[in-house]
C-alpha cells in the first residue's frame, strides 16, 4: 500500500508504489562447521583460534591453518632373490593419527563439499597425545551461537579421545543444535575399525547417547570408519625401513674381510717364526695377504658407500644381518617405498565424506532428499565389513538409536546405505532429511519473519505474512518437498485473529503464525509382492 503523501503545495509528486509482495530469502541449507586441532590458525597476522572462519577451498585452509600432522611410519622391504616380486615394499604400521582435521577437509572436498567454516580449538602440540576434550567446551559453542550460517556439526578428532570425553562434546553439540533449531551434528561411533567387536563397540555408543528426543533428533550417527585412499604427511626421517638384501653385498664384502684378516696373520705369524737368513717365499706371501686384506676392506668400503652415496635420501634403514643400519641409496627403491606410503591410505572416520554427502544432494536434488544410496567417494572400502544381519540391528535397533552404515555393494560400489536420526522410533523426526528439511524451513522463514518486527499488528500484514510463507511453501511444494495432491494438503498458513491469536495476544504486541507442513519421506522399505495368475479357460 502506497505512503501517505503531504500535499500542501501545489506541484507535481513521484511516489513508487510497490507491486511485488515480500518473499523468503532462500538460505544454504548444508553448511558444516569443522571443529578441531590444526597447524595452525593465523590470517593476516591475527589469531583464528576459537573463531569460526569461513573458507572456500582447500588452497584457503591451508593458508590459514597449515597441513597435516607429520605421521612416524615403518616400512618392509624384502628385496631377496627368493622374492619372485622383488624388491617388494609393505607398510608395517603408522603412529597414531590423533588429528585429523587436514584429511577431513580433502575428504569432505572429495565427496561435494563447498564453502564451510574452521573452528581452531588448539594447534598441533610437540609430541602428539589424545586430543583434549576440555579444548571443546562453551566456549567452542557461544563463538558458534554467532555464526547464522552453520547447518551442520563435525568433530573430525572426535573418535581419537576416550569414548566418555567424545559423549560429553556430542551431548553438548546436540543440546547447541536443539536450542538453535537450525542445525544437526553428524556423530562417528568410536571402534569403526574393530570387526571383533561390533556389537560390543555399537552397544557402548549407544549407552552413551542421550535419551532425551528433544535432543537426540538432531543428531546422525554414521559407522563405520573409511579406508580412503588418503595419503599420510612424514618426514623421510620419520620412516624406519626393515631391508632384506638382495645378495647382501656388505656381508659378502666383510666376510672376505674376516677371511683375508685371517689369512695375513697366519702369513705374519710365518714370517715371525722364521729363522734367518729369511725365506723369501714367506715374505712374499705376508706382502701379499697385506695387500688382499686392503683389497677387502676397501671392496667393504665401497659396498658400504654404494648404499649410502646418495645424499638426498633420509630414509634409514634397518638391515636384518650383523652390519647394523646403513641408508637406502637406490633412487628407484626409494621411490618405490615413498610410493607404498603415499598408498596405504589413511583410515579416516565417516563423518567429514558424509557433511561432503549432504552438501552435494542439497545442491543436486535438495534437502528433503534422504543423503542415502548415494555413493562415498575418494575411499578405497569401508574399514569394516558388515552384513545384513549386522545392517538390520544397526538401522533399526530396539532402542531406536540408529546408525546409518556405509558399505560396499558388488557392482554398485561404496554406499551410504541409511538415513535415520538418533530418534528412530520416532515417526515424526525418524529420518535425517525430515530433521534437515524442517531446519531449513524454519530458518529460512525466521529470518524473513525479522522485516515485520514493529510492523502493525494488522489484518494488511497478516496477509502479507501469509501471501509471502504460502508462496515459499508452495515453491518447495512444487519442487518435491512436501508430501500431498494439493497445495492445502501439503501445507497450511494461520495467522490472525481469532485462527492464530486472541485479542489479548494483538494487545501484548504477539503474532503469532501457526505454519504446518508435511515433509515428504523417504521409501525406506520397498516391497515388491508377486502373484501367479493362472490362465482361467472357458467353459
Amino acid at each position: 500500500m502506497p505512503t501517505l503523501l503531504e500535499l500542501r503545495m501545489p506541484g507535481v509528486y513521484t511516489q513508487e508504489v510497490p507491486t511485488l509482495p515480500p518473499a523468503v530469502g532462500v538460505i544454504p541449507s548444508a553448511v558444516p562447521v569443522f571443529i578441531g586441532y590444526t597447524e595452525k590458525a593465523e590470517k593476516n597476522g591475527d589469531s583464528l583460534l576459537g573463531k569460526p572462519t569461513r573458507i572456500k577451498s582447500m588452497q584457503e585452509y591451508e593458508n590459514w591453518f597449515g597441513g597435516a600432522p607429520s605421521t612416524n611410519i615403518k616400512v618392509d622391504v624384502d628385496d631377496r632373490d627368493t622374492n619372485p616380486r622383488r624388491p617388494e615394499v609393505k607398510v608395517l604400521e603408522t603412529s597414531s593419527l590423533y588429528y585429523k582435521m587436514y584429511h577431513a577437509l580433502q575428504l569432505y572436498y572429495a565427496n561435494g563439499g563447498g564453502p564451510c567454516f574452521i573452528l581452531s580449538v588448539a594447534t598441533y602440540p610437540s609430541t602428539p597425545a589424545v586430543p583434549d576434550d576440555s579444548l571443546f567446551g562453551d566456549s567452542c559453542f557461544n563463538a558458534l551461537k554467532k555464526v547464522k550460517e552453520v547447518t551442520i556439526l563435525v568433530f573430525p578428532d572426535g573418535t581419537e579421545m576416550s569414548l566418555t570425553g567424545y559423549t560429553t562434546i556430542i551431548q553438548k553439540a546436540l543440546q547447541h543444535c536443539e536450542k538453535m533449531k537450525n542445525r544437526v551434528t553428524v556423530i562417528d561411533v568410536h571402534g569403526g575399525t574393530d570387526a571383533g567387536n561390533i556389537s560390543t563397540n555399537v552397544e557402548a555408543f549407544q549407552t552413551s547417547m542421550p535419551v532425551d528426543i528433544e535432543i537426540k533428533k538432531y543428531g546422525m550417527a554414521y559407522y563405520p570408519n573409511l579406508q580412503s585412499g588418503l595419503s599420510y604427511s612424514f618426514l623421510d626421517t620419520g620412516v624406519t625401513v626393515r631391508y632384506h638384501h638382495r645378495v647382501n653385498a656388505e656381508k659378502i664384502a666383510a666376510d672376505n674381510v674376516v677371511a683375508a684378516m685371517l689369512a695375513k696373520r697366519i702369513a705374519d705369524a710365518a714370517v715371525a717364526n722364521d729363522t734367518p737368513p729369511l725365506d723369501p717365499a714367506l715374505t712374499a706371501a705376508a706382502a701379499a695377504a697385506a695387500g688382499a686384506l686392503t683389497a677387502a676392506e676397501s671392496a667393504l668400503v665401497t659396498a658400504i658407500t654404494v648404499a649410502t652415496a646418495d645424499a638426498n635420501v633420509k630414509i634409514t634403514s634397518v638391515k636384518d644381518d650383523d652390519l647394523g643400519a646403513i641408508k637406502i641409496s637406490r633412487d628407484i627403491l626409494y621411490n618405490k617405498i615413498r610410493e607404498a606410503i603415499r598408498n596405504f591410505g589413511v583410515i579416516m572416520p565417516p563423518s567429514p565424506a558424509i557433511a561432503g554427502i549432504y552438501v552435494r544432494t542439497d545442491a543436486t536434488q535438495g534437502v528433503w532428499k534422504a543423503p542415502a544410496n548415494v555413493s562415498v567417494f575418494g575411499i578405497i572400502k569401508p574399514a569394516v565389513e558388515l552384513d545384513d544381519d549386522d545392517h538390520a540391528s544397526l538401522n533399526a535397533p530396539d532402542n531406536g538409536k540408529a546408525i546409518n552404515v556405509i558399505r560396499a555393494y558388488p557392482g554398485r560400489g561404496i554406499l551410504v546405505y541409511g538415513g535415520r536420526t538418533l530418534a528412530g522410533n520416532d515417526l515424526e523426526w525418524r529420518y535425517v532429511n525430515v530433521r534437515r528439511t524442517f531446519c531449513f524451513i524454519e530458518d529460512s522463514i525466521a529470518r524473513a519473519m525479522q522485516d515485520f518486527v514493529f510492523e502493525p499488528n494488522t489484518s494488511q500484514t497478516w496477509i502479507k505474512v501469509k501471501s509471502m510463507i504460502g508462496s515459499f511453501l508452495n515453491t518447495l511444494w512444487k519442487a518435491g518437498a512436501l508430501y500431498g495432491d494439493t497445495p492445502d494438503a501439503a501445507y497450511q498458513v494461520i495467522v490472525g485473529e481469532p485462527e492464530s491469536m486472541s485479542v489479548q495476544d494483538v494487545l501484548g504486541g504477539i503474532m503469532r503464525v501457526i505454519i504446518k507442513v508435511a515433509v515428504a519421506r523417504p521409501a525406506e522399505f520397498i516391497v515388491l509382492q508377486y502373484e501367479h495368475k493362472f490362465e482361467l479357460t472357458e467353459a
